[in-house]
């Protein structure tokens, strides 16, 4: 095969890499964000989707200058049907493979690189047309249901409307001069309309759900601490509410609670209050007023509220948590049925804060026993008599770090009880699986991001099983999955603090595997994906000092992808050869740019030899080292231009057959175009401006066959659209908030056609998802909890089922998540 034919092949299979249903519509590809793309492209049957292409990159840290911490990141671009991807980092930088050429037939990647991936559909069946409004994309949990500058403290679910389907209650504030209740309604299978709002007294800590007026219809209750008081909204049976009306009755209150305690079959109001220790009870009366009773005086600052009938007599009794000044306590008031109690019981715990109580009999000895969520990572099992006290000696179970709320449920349908709390401080929920004994033998964990305070069951799917909604500065819905556990992320570790991530099929099994760098072990961690779509402990290779771009290609030629990593602690670039069976074996370092920020792959010089392009710190702003054949490189050249690389792409920009360049830097602030001459040299092309720009992402974001680009920085995302002659026109921009910004990829997730967007966050740990209008602008973002610190981003189908899922490196907790695309679901008629 002479090096024309190759090339030809290779322009083609980067435009299958990436999905491209037409090769003559090049979907582009990009990285950013000290990251790079790897080439990529299988083999295609019919040259309809594209077996999957490999990218990468990114770091985070902060680089001198270079902007904000953090900054950076990488990109990739995976078409719609096709199992690619690319990845991404924090840390200024990026790099990215080229974009699609128009025109080509069949074969390899470029340079003889193959992809990962057979751009199988696996039995994807019929797609759901994407209807924004009705329709939302699950990456293992649903998307997070979020407010620009509000913050929910509490959640509940209820049916305010009537429909037979249950819709959702969020409590909290804007922290300026709005603080609200939110009314999210139910459309069936866990989508829910935009929220419908009503102004109460101040930032709302708890919430309660229940008809305290007793005509049929479901009210609310919420406590604020700040305002000293409750509001009752009134629920009109429609899903609307009347104005909220006010209950005094002490000091910060921080725990409420509907039920009927007095015995008159009226609903009461039950609140427990930090500032003043008390519990106050508001009686119903036939009029659907409220008449406060007598003040019950605790000991210490009361957290938590729960009501049950703990000894069996028929009567509710109250449980309430809190901290006195030498020990944290759970107190137990026994009802007499008339709004009166028992003299109140009170279990010690030194010195640990406890903040959420329940109760439910976990051992099936008859006897109600209690759980209360401990400070640390534990809850306490306190087992019950049966006339209502218990023993002074708990049994503790490891949850999450700092475990706020607690809810007792058969989430399994075992017949056994299990507890599930939302743990603030690890962003988590726990879920201890019952034994029916007091044991707890086995457990799983969520990941929900922000700061879980509140947690409530619910069937909000409509479909039997029990799913839970958490406020954790926004509310957050894990649903059932029908086997017993939820909808969720794969977490697998890695090294000490991952800066990129990349995937591709390193075995030739036909599965893409994912490959990780870590910065501070100085290590690339590379896990092969089984036969069931798992990843198992990876293997680590020693590179360079703090690497920070990883991309996957062929640069032997051997038909086995190989691994590039750029470390920027040494100024060097490391090949991992592959040996097509899953090992590599590390080459000797080359020698690159001072500071190397991004790394890109692709063929440049058009020999049929996959070159390497770095962005740099110092020492030029761009390096290109041409392959020498079996995977050496030659000398880097030096592209002296401007300051501080931060992101790098490769592309076809006009209309020749050469790949061109896109660069951004942050001194100028602004993204360049270098147009590729053939022969591993460019011409400056035209540059635009951009604030602290930090990766680049290409695809055709408007459908007309011309590649275009995006940016990510400071200020937002810009989107150019390519005019086809390595020119672009005035950008389109979203300027939607997002926390540190640390990498970007590009690929149609929903699968309507349209290239989407994804953005990790690593401050927010979460990932937004921006789908595609089809004509280069985009859908307001969507967030997805991530991990801890997500600086990196990956796409490619990885289970096969013809969905794109999305891989994220969690810097903050050493290893890769997963984000299963559990592919669209829209509300029912």
């Amino acid at each position: 095969m002479n090096r024309h034919t190759k090339a030809m092949l290779a322009a083609l299979a980067i435009a299958l890499a990436h999905g491209c249903s037409d090769p003559s519509k090049p979907e582009g590809n990009a990285t950013a964000g000290r990251g790079t793309a790897g080439d990529g492209g299988g083999d295609s049957s019919g040259g309809a989707s594209g077996s999957g292409g490999n990218n990468a990159g990114g770091d985070a840290s902060s680089d001198g200058g270079a902007g904000a911490h953090g900054d950076g990141g990488s990109s990739a671009t995976l078409g719609s049907g096709g199992s690619t991807a690319a990845s991404g980092g924090a840390g200024p930088g990026g790099g990215a493979q080229g974009g699609a050429d128009p025109g080509g037939a069949g074969g390899l990647g470029e340079g003889g690189a193959t992809g990962g991936g057979d751009g199988n559909t696996g039995g994807g069946g019929e797609v759901p047309a994407w209807d924004a409004d009705d329709c939302m994309l699950p990456l293992g949990v649903p998307p997070v249901l979020r407010e620009e500058y509000n913050y929910s403290h509490a959640a509940g679910v209820g049916d305010f409307d009537g429909d037979g389907r249950l819709d959702i209650v969020a409590a909290g504030t804007n922290f300026l001069d709005w603080h609200f209740v939110n009314i999210r309604r139910g459309k069936g299978n866990g989508v829910f309309a935009a929220p419908v709002g009503y102004g109460v007294a101040q930032d709302s800590e708890a919430l309660a759900v229940g008809d305290v007026n007793g005509d049929g219809k479901l009210d609310v209750v919420t406590a604020h601490q700040d305002a000293d008081t409750l509001s009752v909204l009134l629920g009109r049976g429609n899903g609307r509410f009347d104005p909220a009306s006010s209950l005094d009755g002490g000091s910060q209150p921080s725990a409420v609670a509907i039920a009927d305690v007095t015995g008159d079959t009226r609903a009461d109001i039950v609140a427990a209050y930090y500032g003043s220790g008390n519990v106050r009870i508001f009686a119903g009366t036939a009029s659907g007023s409220f008449t406060a009773l007598s003040s019950i005086r605790l000991d210490g600052q009361l957290s938590s509220l729960a009501v049950v009938d703990v000894n069996g007599d028929g009567t509710l009794d109250i449980l309430t948590s809190g901290r006195a000044v030498s020990a944290a306590n759970v107190h137990v008031l026994l009802g007499t049925g008339s709004g009166t109690f028992a003299t109140p019981a009170t279990y010690a715990f030194s010195p640990q804060q406890l903040s959420g109580v329940a109760a439910g009999d976990f051992d099936e000895n008859g006897s109600v026993d209690l759980v209360v969520t401990v400070s640390g990572s534990f809850v306490a099992i306190l087992p019950g008599t049966g006339n209502g006290s218990f023993s002074a000696t708990p049994t503790y179970h490891s949850v999450g770090q700092g475990p706020r709320a607690v809810a007792v449920h058969d989430f399994n349908k075992d017949g056994h009880l299990d507890i599930a709390t939302a743990n603030y401080t690890s962003h988590d929920v726990t879920i201890l699986n019952g034994a029916g004994d007091g044991q707890f033998p086995t457990s799983a964990t969520y990941f929900v991001g922000g700061s879980p305070r509140t947690l409530t069951v619910g069937d909000v799917s409509g479909d039997g099983a029990a799913d839970l909604v958490i406020a954790q500065g926004h509310v957050v819905t894990l649903l059932a999955d029908g086997k017993g556990g939820f909808g969720a992320q794969s977490r697998v570790a890695a090294g000490a603090k991952p800066s990129a991530v990349a995937v591709g099929d390193f075995n030739s099994d036909t599965r893409l595997d994912v490959a990780v760098a870590n910065k501070t072990s100085k290590t690339v961690s590379v896990s092969l994906a089984s036969s069931t779509y798992g990843f198992p402990t990876p293997t680590s290779y020693n590179v360079g000092t703090d690497p920070v771009a990883l991309a996957a290609g062929d640069l032997t030629g051997d038909g086995a992808l190989d691994i590039v990593v750029a470390n920027k602690g040494d100024h060097s670039i490391n090949v991992l050869a592959g040996s097509g069976a899953g090992s590599f074996t590390v080459r000797s370092a080359t020698g690159a740019g001072v500071g190397i920020n991004a790394l890109a792959l692709g063929d440049v010089d058009d020999s049929g030899t996959l070159d390497v392009v770095t962005g740099n710190e110092q020492g030029g702003s761009v390096s290109v080292l041409l392959g020498a054949g079996g995977g050496a490189l030659a000398a880097p050249e030096s592209i002296s231009l401007f300051s501080r690389t931060t992101a790098v792409a490769l592309g076809h920009l006009d209309a020749d057959a050469n790949l061109d360049l896109l660069f951004a830097t942050s001194s100028p602030q602004q993204t360049s175009v270098l147009l590729g001459k053939g022969d591993g040299t460019f011409d400056l092309g035209d540059s635009y401006p951009h604030s602290r720009p930090l990766a680049i992402a290409t695809a055709d974001f408007n459908g007309d066959a011309v590649l275009d680009y995006a940016t990510l920085g400071a200020g937002g995302i810009s989107v150019h659209l390519g005019v086809g002659d390595g020119t672009f026109g005035s950008p389109f921009r979203t300027s939607q908030h997002m926390s540190d910004p640390a990498a970007l990829a590009a690929g149609d997730l929903n699968r309507d056609g349209r290239v989407d967007l994804v953005v990790a966050q690593s401050n927010n740990i979460a990932i937004t998802v921006f789908f595609g209008l089809g004509d280069g602008t985009f859908a307001t973002g969507l967030d997805y909890p991530a991990g801890v610190r997500p600086v990196g981003v990956a796409l490619g189908d990885l289970n096969r089922d013809g969905w794109p899922d999305v891989v994220t490196a969690n810097q903050d907790s050493d290893g890769f998540g997963v984000l299963w695309n559990r592919g669209i679901v829209c509300g029912a008629p």
